[in-house]
């Protein structure tokens, strides 16, 4: 029983890391302003479920960075939705959530950001 149970989960372990990897990206690359300082971005993402996380930084002069990570996920209905958290150079950190939802070639968005200094929403449509 025990070698059967052990044989299951390393059985399900591989299949959960070969459905990461396969879904996984990353990207590097480098953002110049007008005032000609550079920045790095770095950023990373796996998908699987109808949900994908994703993790960005960003470098610019002095070493000062700002991370981002979150989540979108689908929703049954063909909409989807957002969160995470960014964390500024200073420590402090903006909490945001959306969503939105497409039909006919029209598409409605919405959301939230709520940091130190109190809570923006917006809001939009977009069509084709």
């Amino acid at each position: 029983m025990n070698k059967a149970l052990i044989i299951a989960i390393a059985t399900t372990s591989l299949i959960v890391m070969t459905a990461t990897d396969a879904f996984a990206w990353e990207r590097h690359g480098t953002v110049t302003g007008s005032g000609g300082y550079s920045r790095s971005v770095t950023g990373s993402g796996s998908c699987s479920g109808g949900s994908c996380n994703n993790s960005r930084q960003v470098t610019g002069p002095g070493g000062y960075s700002r991370t981002r990570q979150g989540q979108v996920s689908s929703n049954p209905d063909g909409g989807w939705t957002r969160n995470g958290t960014i964390t500024r150079r200073n420590g402090n950190q903006v909490n945001y959530e959306g969503s939105g939802s497409c039909s006919g070639g029209n598409c409605t968005y919405g959301g939230s950001r709520t940091g130190p200094y109190g809570t923006t929403t917006h809001s939009g449509g977009i069509s084709r």
